[in-house]
């Protein structure tokens, strides 16, 4: 009897270290104990790469789909499906093979609270979030959410967010991006009007719109750049890139653990109309990028309308920061000055190691002295009687 009271009570020890280590991400056992991939209709999926786009297409408009703080190889690109939401919730996406966009969002679709990896692989014109367009009377406001990211890339490949219309009579409008953390990008946001060179004459493709603020970035080559082909097009196609504003945001052109001179070529860039900087804090300037000849804004021969400022601090004000080619534009560089105190963090999650997101010490500890009670009431309940030697 006490080798069963023993082997009862190693069992219960072993699905309590079990358990440890599943809580803990050290070994994950999937589906079983980490938490399912689920959707907000009740449906759930074991947590692995190819379940995270079914349970995206199984989801109806409007729903929204959450993954287990894990980290995901995913061997093609995940499509965010016409009003569905995905919510990381801490998870980390990482491509293992090129050729895709890590995520493509689609109309009136969303991407919260999670962080996406693309450091294994080779960019190339790929970017790590892709906003398809979209038709203009199917809109409302905002029309896709990025919020709490964290996105990176090595040796300035790829886009970190990229908002492309290439398509003819379609719209990329109204999109909100905020709090999002951008890395190693060759663009860390590029905003481009593409309109085919051949189509309907005045319909064309337009990146009108949209909104990005609270913006983190350093390492990328070029930051943020808004661009249209207008000028490779005939005079009756129309390509547009107008109205983005971007709002609060800081940029650093180097990668600090190494010195030396910065990566960035260019901070700002527009060669669209009325797009707005304001409120950016372009650190570093002196050291990194002005000893190189590189600006901080540069405005094209097609801009009008645009407004940028920002500071370049620390260091001295300098009238070779920017270049502005364009017609009425307007370009402010505010003397040295720090980030507003109240200048928002992205959630602490999203900015340690992946871990005890989802459960914490406390809970593990809990589970393991369950364990230990749940063994020895199994013990007490299967303890014979004592044999009292009966006589007749």
């Amino acid at each position: 009897m006490k080798k069963s009271i023993k082997t009862i009570l190693l069992i219960c020890l072993t699905v309590g270290l079990l358990l440890f280590l599943n809580f803990a991400h050290i070994l994950p056992i999937p589906g079983i104990l980490e938490g399912l991939i689920f959707n907000s209709e009740g449906e759930s999926w074991i947590p692995t790469p190819g379940n995270i786009q079914v349970a995206i297409d199984s989801t109806s408009e409007g729903g929204i789909i959450t993954l287990p703080s894990l980290t995901y190889d995913t061997p093609e690109g995940v499509i965010v499906k016409k009003g569905r939401s995905l919510d990381m919730n801490g998870a980390t996406i990482k491509p293992i093979n090129t050729g895709y966009h890590a995520v493509t969002l689609e109309e009136a679709s969303d991407l919260w609270n999670g962080k996406i990896d693309c450091t294994a692989v080779e960019m190339g014109e790929y970017a790590a979030v892709r906003v398809y367009p979209f038709k203009e009377q199917s809109l409302s406001h905002p029309s896709v959410t990025i919020d709490n990211m964290v996105l990176m890339s090595h040796n300035h490949q790829g886009k970190g967010i990229y908002l492309h219309d290439d398509v003819d009579m379609r719209h990329i409008a109204w999109v909100l991006i905020t709090r999002v953390y951008f890395h190693g990008f060759e663009y860390g946001m590029k905003f481009y009007a593409e309109t085919p060179y051949e189509g309907t004459p005045g319909y064309g493709s337009y990146v009108n719109g949209n909104q990005a603020q609270y913006i983190y970035m350093d390492s990328c080559q070029y930051m943020i750049h808004c661009d249209d082909n207008r000028e490779d097009v005939p005079s009756t196609r129309v390509s547009e890139c107008a109205g983005n504003q971007f709002n609060m945001g800081q940029f650093e052109p180097s990668f600090d653990q190494w010195g030396g001179y910065g990566f960035t070529e260019i901070g700002f860039y527009s060669d669209g109309g009325t797009n707005r900087f304001h409120n950016m804090f372009l650190w570093d300037f002196n050291m990194r990028m002005r000893p190189y000849g590189k600006k901080s804004v540069v405005l094209d021969d097609d801009s009008w309308g645009n407004s940028v400022s920002w500071t370049g601090g620390p260091g001295v004000w300098d009238p070779n920061d920017w270049d502005d080619f364009g017609t009425n534009n307007h370009v402010y560089r505010i003397g040295n000055e720090e980030p507003p105190e109240d200048f928002p963090e992205l959630d602490e999650y999203m900015l340690v190691k992946q871990g005890y997101t989802s459960f914490g010490i406390i809970q593990i500890v809990f589970v393991i002295i369950i364990s230990v009670i749940i063994g020895m009431v199994i013990v007490y309940k299967v303890k014979p009687p004592k044999n009292n030697n009966i006589q007749n």
